[in-house]
Protein backbone atom coordinates (compact mmCIF):
# COMPACT_ATOMS: atom_id res chain seq x y z
CA UNK A 1 0.00 0.00 0.00
CA UNK A 2 1.80 2.74 -1.47
CA UNK A 3 1.19 6.15 1.35
CA UNK A 4 2.59 9.30 1.52
CA UNK A 5 4.60 9.67 4.82
CA UNK A 6 2.87 10.63 8.29
CA UNK A 7 5.83 11.22 9.62
CA UNK A 8 6.13 14.99 9.06
CA UNK A 9 2.45 15.56 10.45
CA UNK A 10 3.95 15.26 14.02
CA UNK A 11 6.04 18.20 13.36
CA UNK A 12 2.63 20.20 13.20
CA UNK A 13 1.46 19.06 16.62
CA UNK A 14 4.48 18.65 19.29
CA UNK A 15 2.69 21.03 22.19
CA UNK A 16 -0.46 19.18 21.70
CA UNK A 17 1.17 15.43 21.88
CA UNK A 18 2.21 17.03 25.27
CA UNK A 19 -1.10 18.23 26.10
CA UNK A 20 -3.22 14.44 24.99
CA UNK A 21 -1.04 12.49 27.33
CA UNK A 22 -2.39 14.96 30.50
CA UNK A 23 -5.93 13.36 29.60
CA UNK A 24 -6.26 9.83 31.40
CA UNK A 25 -3.13 10.44 33.84
CA UNK A 26 -4.86 9.96 37.64
CA UNK A 27 -8.16 8.62 36.36
CA UNK A 28 -10.44 7.89 39.20
CA UNK A 29 -12.29 4.61 39.72
CA UNK A 30 -16.05 4.34 38.67
CA UNK A 31 -18.38 4.38 41.09
CA UNK A 32 -22.03 3.59 38.67
CA UNK A 33 -23.29 0.42 38.23
CA UNK A 34 -26.07 -1.27 36.01
CA UNK A 35 -29.54 -0.79 37.17
CA UNK A 36 -31.58 -2.88 34.28
CA UNK A 37 -31.99 -7.03 34.09
CA UNK A 38 -30.95 -6.30 30.47
CA UNK A 39 -29.26 -9.59 29.56
CA UNK A 40 -26.24 -7.61 27.39
CA UNK A 41 -24.00 -4.41 29.06
CA UNK A 42 -22.72 -2.52 26.64
CA UNK A 43 -20.22 -0.16 27.84
CA UNK A 44 -19.14 2.81 25.03
CA UNK A 45 -16.03 4.51 25.29
CA UNK A 46 -13.92 7.19 23.26
CA UNK A 47 -13.97 11.15 23.16
CA UNK A 48 -16.45 13.41 22.75
CA UNK A 49 -17.81 11.59 19.41
CA UNK A 50 -18.57 8.91 21.68
CA UNK A 51 -19.71 11.01 24.15
CA UNK A 52 -21.97 13.24 22.39
CA UNK A 53 -25.15 14.52 24.12
CA UNK A 54 -27.47 12.27 22.66
CA UNK A 55 -25.64 10.71 20.25
CA UNK A 56 -24.89 7.18 19.08
CA UNK A 57 -24.55 5.42 22.60
CA UNK A 58 -28.48 6.79 22.96
CA UNK A 59 -29.57 5.79 19.19
CA UNK A 60 -28.26 2.27 20.22
CA UNK A 61 -29.74 1.82 23.85
CA UNK A 62 -33.20 3.12 21.50
CA UNK A 63 -32.48 0.50 18.89
CA UNK A 64 -31.59 -2.65 21.06
CA UNK A 65 -33.91 -3.63 23.03
CA UNK A 66 -31.79 -6.46 24.60
CA UNK A 67 -29.28 -3.98 25.75
CA UNK A 68 -28.60 -1.78 28.52
CA UNK A 69 -25.85 0.88 27.88
CA UNK A 70 -23.43 3.06 29.82
CA UNK A 71 -21.44 5.66 28.15
CA UNK A 72 -17.84 6.27 29.49
CA UNK A 73 -16.67 8.15 26.96
CA UNK A 74 -14.58 11.24 28.00
CA UNK A 75 -13.94 14.63 25.33
CA UNK A 76 -10.26 15.11 24.52
CA UNK A 77 -9.19 12.38 25.40
CA UNK A 78 -6.75 10.23 23.13
CA UNK A 79 -6.03 6.90 22.59
CA UNK A 80 -3.90 5.90 25.21
CA UNK A 81 -6.57 8.23 28.03
CA UNK A 82 -9.27 6.12 26.36
CA UNK A 83 -7.58 2.78 27.89
CA UNK A 84 -7.00 4.18 31.03
CA UNK A 85 -10.24 5.31 31.17
CA UNK A 86 -11.59 1.93 31.01
CA UNK A 87 -9.73 0.78 33.22
CA UNK A 88 -10.79 2.95 35.98
CA UNK A 89 -14.37 3.31 34.97
CA UNK A 90 -14.79 -0.05 34.41
CA UNK A 91 -12.23 -2.43 35.68
CA UNK A 92 -11.45 -0.75 38.68
CA UNK A 93 -15.24 -0.25 39.43
CA UNK A 94 -16.44 -2.25 42.56
CA UNK A 95 -19.99 -1.95 40.88
CA UNK A 96 -19.06 -3.55 37.62
CA UNK A 97 -19.10 -7.33 37.87
CA UNK A 98 -18.69 -9.11 35.09
CA UNK A 99 -18.90 -12.24 36.05
CA UNK A 100 -22.31 -11.41 36.70
CA UNK A 101 -24.42 -14.75 35.79
CA UNK A 102 -27.38 -14.36 32.69
CA UNK A 103 -25.11 -11.23 31.59
CA UNK A 104 -23.37 -10.80 28.25
CA UNK A 105 -20.69 -7.49 28.12
CA UNK A 106 -19.63 -5.58 25.21
CA UNK A 107 -17.69 -2.49 24.60
CA UNK A 108 -18.03 -0.05 21.46
CA UNK A 109 -15.38 1.94 20.94
CA UNK A 110 -14.97 4.76 18.68
CA UNK A 111 -11.88 7.66 18.96
CA UNK A 112 -8.04 8.43 18.60
CA UNK A 113 -8.89 11.42 16.69
CA UNK A 114 -6.89 13.53 19.13
CA UNK A 115 -3.62 12.59 18.92
CA UNK A 116 -3.95 11.31 15.13
CA UNK A 117 -0.68 12.91 14.20
CA UNK A 118 0.77 9.63 15.58
CA UNK A 119 -1.65 6.75 13.98
CA UNK A 120 0.43 3.80 14.65
CA UNK A 121 0.54 4.69 18.03
CA UNK A 122 -3.29 5.04 18.16
CA UNK A 123 -3.51 1.58 16.81
CA UNK A 124 -0.95 0.26 19.13
CA UNK A 125 -2.74 1.80 22.38
CA UNK A 126 -6.10 0.52 21.04
CA UNK A 127 -4.50 -2.87 20.20
CA UNK A 128 -3.60 -3.38 23.94
CA UNK A 129 -6.78 -2.12 24.93
CA UNK A 130 -8.33 -4.68 23.12
CA UNK A 131 -6.37 -7.72 24.61
CA UNK A 132 -7.41 -6.07 27.88
CA UNK A 133 -10.84 -6.12 26.79
CA UNK A 134 -10.82 -9.66 25.70
CA UNK A 135 -8.86 -10.88 28.58
CA UNK A 136 -11.77 -10.01 30.78
CA UNK A 137 -14.36 -11.84 28.50
CA UNK A 138 -16.18 -9.26 27.03
CA UNK A 139 -16.44 -8.00 23.33
CA UNK A 140 -15.72 -5.11 20.78
CA UNK A 141 -17.22 -3.16 18.16
CA UNK A 142 -15.01 -1.06 17.02
CA UNK A 143 -16.56 1.84 14.67
CA UNK A 144 -13.61 3.40 12.45
CA UNK A 145 -13.60 7.29 12.51
CA UNK A 146 -15.80 9.25 10.94
CA UNK A 147 -15.61 11.40 8.22
CA UNK A 148 -13.86 15.09 9.21
CA UNK A 149 -12.36 17.81 7.80
CA UNK A 150 -12.66 21.25 6.29
CA UNK A 151 -11.62 24.14 3.59
CA UNK A 152 -12.94 26.78 6.13
CA UNK A 153 -10.57 28.42 8.59
CA UNK A 154 -11.95 26.62 11.59
CA UNK A 155 -9.32 26.48 14.59
CA UNK A 156 -6.11 24.11 13.66
CA UNK A 157 -7.06 24.09 9.78
CA UNK A 158 -3.39 24.11 8.51
CA UNK A 159 -4.17 20.39 9.09
CA UNK A 160 -6.06 20.59 6.37
CA UNK A 161 -4.25 22.88 3.79
CA UNK A 162 -2.44 21.43 0.64
CA UNK A 163 -0.22 18.95 1.28
CA UNK A 164 -1.01 18.49 4.65
CA UNK A 165 -4.16 17.76 4.35
CA UNK A 166 -3.00 14.18 2.10
CA UNK A 167 -0.68 13.55 5.52
CA UNK A 168 -3.72 14.16 7.99
CA UNK A 169 -6.22 12.09 5.43
CA UNK A 170 -3.41 9.30 5.27
CA UNK A 171 -3.51 9.55 8.99
CA UNK A 172 -6.66 9.00 9.43
CA UNK A 173 -7.23 6.41 6.63
CA UNK A 174 -3.93 4.09 8.78
CA UNK A 175 -6.27 4.27 12.12
CA UNK A 176 -9.69 3.25 10.00
CA UNK A 177 -7.86 0.36 7.82
CA UNK A 178 -6.33 -1.10 11.17
CA UNK A 179 -9.93 -0.92 13.01
CA UNK A 180 -11.22 -2.93 9.39
CA UNK A 181 -8.26 -5.61 10.08
CA UNK A 182 -7.02 -4.41 6.24
CA UNK A 183 -3.12 -4.21 7.35
CA UNK A 184 -0.46 -6.04 8.69
CA UNK A 185 0.94 -5.47 11.92
CA UNK A 186 4.05 -3.68 10.55
CA UNK A 187 2.01 -1.46 8.11
CA UNK A 188 -0.82 -0.46 11.10
CA UNK A 189 2.14 -0.23 13.78
CA UNK A 190 4.81 0.67 12.56
CA UNK A 191 7.53 0.90 14.80
CA UNK A 192 5.32 -0.47 17.81
CA UNK A 193 5.04 -3.64 16.08
CA UNK A 194 8.28 -5.54 17.84
CA UNK A 195 8.43 -8.24 15.44
CA UNK A 196 4.71 -9.21 15.25
CA UNK A 197 3.37 -10.42 11.81
CA UNK A 198 0.15 -11.89 12.22
CA UNK A 199 -3.05 -10.72 14.14
CA UNK A 200 -4.37 -12.95 16.76
CA UNK A 201 -8.33 -12.87 17.75
CA UNK A 202 -8.12 -10.85 20.75
CA UNK A 203 -5.71 -8.06 18.81
CA UNK A 204 -8.81 -6.71 16.98
CA UNK A 205 -12.49 -6.13 17.47
CA UNK A 206 -14.87 -8.81 16.87
CA UNK A 207 -17.20 -6.57 14.92
CA UNK A 208 -15.53 -3.55 12.92
CA UNK A 209 -17.84 -0.60 11.20
CA UNK A 210 -16.21 1.33 8.43
CA UNK A 211 -17.78 4.98 8.99
CA UNK A 212 -15.13 6.49 6.98
CA UNK A 213 -15.85 5.63 3.58
CA UNK A 214 -19.38 5.89 3.61
CA UNK A 215 -21.94 7.87 1.07
CA UNK A 216 -24.21 9.11 3.62
CA UNK A 217 -21.80 10.22 5.94
CA UNK A 218 -18.73 11.64 3.58
CA UNK A 219 -19.49 14.62 0.96
CA UNK A 220 -18.93 12.73 -1.66
CA UNK A 221 -20.20 15.46 -4.48
CA UNK A 222 -18.27 18.30 -3.08
CA UNK A 223 -16.62 20.36 -5.48
CA UNK A 224 -13.08 19.93 -5.77
CA UNK A 225 -10.41 21.97 -4.66
CA UNK A 226 -8.45 23.64 -7.55
CA UNK A 227 -6.80 21.68 -9.29
CA UNK A 228 -3.86 24.28 -10.19
CA UNK A 229 -3.79 25.83 -6.72
CA UNK A 230 -2.61 22.51 -5.27
CA UNK A 231 -0.31 21.55 -7.81
CA UNK A 232 1.48 24.97 -6.52
CA UNK A 233 1.36 23.97 -3.23
CA UNK A 234 2.57 20.25 -3.95
CA UNK A 235 5.91 22.18 -5.78
CA UNK A 236 6.70 24.66 -2.56
CA UNK A 237 6.53 21.84 -0.28
CA UNK A 238 10.19 21.00 0.06
CA UNK A 239 9.46 17.97 2.39
CA UNK A 240 7.23 15.99 -0.40
CA UNK A 241 9.86 17.17 -2.93
CA UNK A 242 12.41 15.72 -0.97
CA UNK A 243 10.37 12.38 -0.51
CA UNK A 244 9.84 12.57 -4.55
CA UNK A 245 13.40 12.71 -5.05
CA UNK A 246 13.95 9.77 -3.10
CA UNK A 247 11.45 7.15 -5.23
CA UNK A 248 13.16 5.97 -8.47
CA UNK A 249 12.64 8.17 -11.19
CA UNK A 250 10.40 6.17 -12.82
CA UNK A 251 7.77 5.86 -9.92
CA UNK A 252 7.91 9.83 -9.42
CA UNK A 253 5.31 11.29 -11.90
CA UNK A 254 2.89 8.47 -10.58
CA UNK A 255 3.07 9.04 -6.91
CA UNK A 256 3.12 13.33 -7.61
CA UNK A 257 -0.12 12.95 -10.23
CA UNK A 258 -1.53 10.18 -6.86
CA UNK A 259 -1.16 12.33 -4.33
CA UNK A 260 -2.35 15.90 -6.46
CA UNK A 261 -5.25 13.79 -7.20
CA UNK A 262 -5.61 12.89 -3.66
CA UNK A 263 -5.71 16.85 -2.74
CA UNK A 264 -7.62 17.56 -4.87
CA UNK A 265 -10.73 15.42 -4.20
CA UNK A 266 -10.17 16.02 -0.06
CA UNK A 267 -13.49 18.13 0.08
CA UNK A 268 -15.29 14.39 -0.63
CA UNK A 269 -13.86 13.18 2.27
CA UNK A 270 -15.10 15.91 4.40
CA UNK A 271 -18.13 15.17 6.83
CA UNK A 272 -21.55 16.20 4.70
CA UNK A 273 -22.44 19.93 5.99
CA UNK A 274 -26.31 18.82 6.92
CA UNK A 275 -24.76 16.47 9.72
CA UNK A 276 -22.06 18.70 11.06
CA UNK A 277 -22.83 20.11 14.67
CA UNK A 278 -21.11 23.11 16.24
CA UNK A 279 -17.47 22.11 13.98
CA UNK A 280 -16.24 20.04 11.08
CA UNK A 281 -15.43 16.79 13.38
CA UNK A 282 -18.45 16.38 15.31
CA UNK A 283 -22.05 14.73 13.68
CA UNK A 284 -25.18 16.08 15.22
CA UNK A 285 -27.77 14.04 16.37
CA UNK A 286 -29.02 12.95 12.56
CA UNK A 287 -25.35 12.14 12.25
CA UNK A 288 -25.16 9.92 14.70
CA UNK A 289 -28.31 8.34 14.05
CA UNK A 290 -27.39 7.23 10.70
CA UNK A 291 -24.00 5.77 12.47
CA UNK A 292 -26.47 3.32 13.86
CA UNK A 293 -28.58 2.61 11.23
CA UNK A 294 -24.83 1.56 9.08
CA UNK A 295 -23.54 -0.75 12.27
CA UNK A 296 -27.12 -2.16 12.76
CA UNK A 297 -26.98 -4.96 10.39
CA UNK A 298 -23.77 -5.54 11.54
CA UNK A 299 -24.46 -5.71 15.63
CA UNK A 300 -24.93 -8.92 17.61
CA UNK A 301 -27.63 -10.76 17.24
CA UNK A 302 -28.11 -11.12 21.01
CA UNK A 303 -28.59 -7.85 21.29
CA UNK A 304 -32.37 -7.89 19.57
CA UNK A 305 -31.46 -4.46 17.43
CA UNK A 306 -34.48 -2.93 15.67
CA UNK A 307 -32.90 -2.28 12.39
CA UNK A 308 -35.78 -1.05 10.98
CA UNK A 309 -36.90 1.39 13.85
CA UNK A 310 -33.17 3.38 13.58
CA UNK A 311 -33.87 3.82 9.59
CA UNK A 312 -37.36 5.27 9.54
CA UNK A 313 -36.18 7.58 13.31
CA UNK A 314 -35.43 10.73 12.79
CA UNK A 315 -32.64 13.17 14.00
CA UNK A 316 -34.71 15.55 15.34
CA UNK A 317 -34.20 17.10 19.06
CA UNK A 318 -37.79 16.61 18.99
CA UNK A 319 -37.58 12.70 19.23
CA UNK A 320 -38.54 9.77 16.58
CA UNK A 321 -41.13 8.56 14.98
CA UNK A 322 -41.77 4.91 16.79
CA UNK A 323 -41.48 4.06 20.60
CA UNK A 324 -37.61 3.63 21.37
CA UNK A 325 -36.38 -0.05 22.73
CA UNK A 326 -34.67 1.56 25.74
CA UNK A 327 -32.19 4.51 26.41
CA UNK A 328 -28.28 4.37 27.14
CA UNK A 329 -27.42 6.81 30.06
CA UNK A 330 -24.27 8.49 31.61
CA UNK A 331 -22.07 7.27 33.98
CA UNK A 332 -22.24 9.95 35.81
CA UNK A 333 -26.08 9.65 36.09
CA UNK A 334 -27.36 12.75 33.99
CA UNK A 335 -26.85 13.37 30.53
CA UNK A 336 -23.68 13.58 28.36
CA UNK A 337 -23.10 17.32 28.41
CA UNK A 338 -22.25 19.02 25.01
CA UNK A 339 -19.67 16.17 24.92
CA UNK A 340 -17.02 19.04 25.09
CA UNK A 341 -15.86 21.62 22.71
CA UNK A 342 -12.49 19.35 21.71
CA UNK A 343 -12.70 15.84 20.15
Amino acid sequence: MQRISILFVSLMFVSTAAWAKVWGENEPAGHWSFTTAKPVKVIVIGGSVSEFNQGYSDWIGRTCRNVEVVNVAKARYGSWGIGKRFEAQVLRNPNVNLRAAGSKYWVVIQGGLNNIWEPTKVNSDFMQLFQLIHSKGMKIVGLSLTPWGTNEDEGRTRRWKGIEAVRTQDATRLCVDWMMGRLSPSQALGRFAGGKTSWNREDLPDVSVDLYNQDRLRDRNAAPRNTAEMRRQLDADSAFQRQLQSMPPERRRAEYDRILRQAVEMPRWFLQPELKSFDHIHPNREGHRIIVDIACPQLPQEWGCDCNYISHATGRRSGSNSQPANTSRNSRGGNNGRGGSRH
